[in-house]
C-alpha cells in the first residue's frame, strides 16, 4: 500500500470505526456528512483520527493501526466537544486533547484487557471529565464558548430533530446540517451496512415509545444523547455477535433499548449529586454488563 494510502485509509478506519465499522468508505461519508453540518469540526474529526493512527504505529503494531480501533475514542471525543461543548477554543486543542484521550485508552487497554473486558468508551469519558475539571479552573483553555450544558448530568440545547437520533450530529445550533448529515449517513449504512438502519430505526422508535409510557414529556432535551447511546450499545453487541438477525431481534432491541435508558436516568441522577454527565457511560455499563455475563456463562460450562 502507499505510503500515502495507508495514512489515509488509516484515518478514515478511525471515523468509522465510532459506528464499529471498519471501512474508509464509510469513513469518508462521515466526513462528507459533518461538512454540511462544520467545516471545523469535519477537520477536527480527521485530525483526531489522524494523530491517533501516528501515535498507534509507536504504541501497538501497524495492523491494530491500520483498522482505526486506536482513534475510536479520539474521533468520539471531538465529536462530543464540538457538538454538545461548544466546540474547541482553537483547531489546535485537537492535537492536545487526542494526546489526552489517546493515554487513557493505552492504559485502559492495558488494565482491562488483563480481565478479558473491552476499553470501549471509557477513554472518552475519563477525558472529557478531566478537559471539563480543567475548563473549571481555567476557563476557556479548551472549550471556546460557555458549556452548553449544565453540569447535572442532564444535557440542555438539544434539537428533537432527524439527525440527533441516528448519530451524534450537532445541537440546535446545526439544525439544517443535522438533516443533510443524517440523510448522508443513512446512505451510507445503505451502501456499506444496510443491517445497522434496522438497529438505527428500533433505537429511534423503541426510545419515544418506552418515553411515552413512562409518561415523559415529548420531546426531552435528553432524549438525543439517549438515543445515541442506545445506537452505540446496538452496534457494539451487534460487532460483539450479541444481536444475530433471527426472530428474537426486534424483542432484543427493545429489551436493549429499555436497559440503556434505565441505566441513563440512574447514572445521570447518581453522577448530577456531583455534577457530571454521564455522556456515554451508559453505553458503556450496559454493553460491559452483557461481556461480563458472557464470560461468566463461558466459564461455568467449562466447569461442566
Amino acid at each position: 500500500m502507499s505510503k500515502y494510502i495507508e495514512p489515509l485509509s488509516a484515518t478514515l478506519n478511525g471515523i468509522s470505526q465510532v459506528n464499529f465499522l471498519q471501512n474508509p468508505g464509510f469513513g469518508l461519508m462521515i466526513v462528507v456528512g459533518l461538512l454540511f453540518v462544520d467545516v471545523y469540526m469535519a477537520i477536527s474529526v480527521l485530525l483526531a483520527s489522524l494523530i491517533s493512527y501516528l501515535i498507534a504505529r509507536v504504541l501497538y503494531d501497524d495492523d491494530f493501526a491500520m483498522t482505526g480501533l486506536a482513534a475510536f475514542n479520539s474521533v468520539l471525543l471531538v465529536l462530543m466537544v464540538e457538538a454538545f461543548l461548544g466546540g474547541f477554543s482553537s483547531i489546535l486543542y485537537v492535537i492536545p486533547a487526542t494526546m489526552i484521550v489517546m493515554a487513557i485508552q493505552h492504559l485502559s487497554k492495558v488494565l482491562l484487557e488483563k480481565v478479558n473486558l473491552a476499553y470501549f468508551s471509557i477513554p472518552t469519558v475519563l477525558a472529557t471529565y478531566l478537559m471539563l475539571f480543567i475548563h473549571q479552573i481555567w476557563p476557556g483553555v479548551f472549550f471556546s464558548d460557555q458549556l452548553s450544558f449544565k453540569l447535572t448530568g442532564a444535557f440542555d440545547g438539544l434539537d428533537f430533530s432527524f439527525g440527533n437520533h441516528f448519530f451524534i450530529s450537532a445541537s440546535e445550533l446545526y439544525l439544517q446540517g443535522t438533516l443533510l448529515f443524517s440523510l448522508v449517513l443513512i446512505l451510507a449504512f445503505i451502501i456499506f451496512e444496510k443491517d445497522y438502519l434496522l438497529y438505527l430505526v428500533c433505537a429511534y422508535f423503541f426510545s419515544i415509545a418506552i418515553f411515552y409510557v413512562l409518561g415523559f414529556a415529548f420531546p426531552l432535551d435528553v432524549m438525543g444523547f439517549t438515543t445515541f447511546n442506545i445506537v452505540l450499545t446496538m452496534m457494539a453487541l451487534k460487532a460483539f455477535g450479541f444481536l444475530p438477525m433471527n426472530k428474537e431481534i426486534i424483542l432484543k432491541l427493545f429489551l436493549v433499548t429499555l436497559a440503556v435508558i434505565i441505566t441513563k436516568f440512574i447514572l445521570d441522577y447518581l453522577l448530577g449529586l456531583i455534577g457530571l454527565p454521564s455522556i456515554v457511560l451508559p453505553f458503556i455499563v450496559v454493553t460491559e454488563c452483557v461481556l461480563i455475563s458472557r464470560n461468566l456463562k463461558q466459564a461455568r460450562q467449562v466447569e461442566v
